[in-house]
C-alpha cells in the first residue's frame, strides 16, 4: 500500500478520514438552508484517503446532516480504517448514550521523544 507524503508509518489496511465543517448562510437570502429557527447553513462533507493527498470525496449538505448519516451512504473496501470525530458521534447519537457518558481511550500510546511530535 503507497504511503502518504511525509508519512514513516504504514497502516496494513486503507486508512480513510471523514469530517465535516458548516458554512453558514444569510437565512433571508438562502432560505432552502434552513439549519436553526433564525440561521441558515449548509455542510460540506469531505473524505480523505490517507494513501494520498487530495480528498477522494466531497458532499454539500443541509446544516443537519451529520457525518455519521454520510458515511453509512459510502463503500469502503473490505478491511478499512475510518476514522471519524468523536464529537460528531456524541451529537449524533446522543439518545443512545446516557447523559452521564464519559468518553475513555480504547487504547493510548507512548509517543517517542525523538519523534517531533508534542502533545
Amino acid at each position: 500500500m503507497p504511503r502518504g507524503p511525509g508519512h514513516k508509518f504504514r497502516f496494513n489496511n486503507p486508512l480513510y478520514s471523514l469530517d465535516a465543517t458548516t458554512i453558514k448562510l444569510c437565512l433571508s437570502a438562502f432560505p432552502w438552508a434552513d439549519f436553526r429557527t433564525t440561521k441558515g447553513a449548509v455542510k460540506l462533507h469531505v473524505g480523505l484517503n490517507h494513501s494520498g493527498c487530495l480528498p477522494e470525496f466531497a458532499a454539500i449538505t443541509d446544516g443537519k446532516t451529520g457525518d455519521i448519516a454520510i458515511g453509512r451512504t459510502l463503500r469502503f473496501p473490505k478491511g478499512s480504517l475510518v476514522a471519524i470525530d468523536l464529537t460528531c458521534f456524541k451529537r449524533t447519537s446522543r439518545a443512545r448514550l446516557p447523559v452521564s457518558y464519559v468518553s475513555e481511550p480504547e487504547q493510548t500510546f507512548v509517543i517517542p521523544s525523538l519523534s517531533g511530535l508534542t502533545r
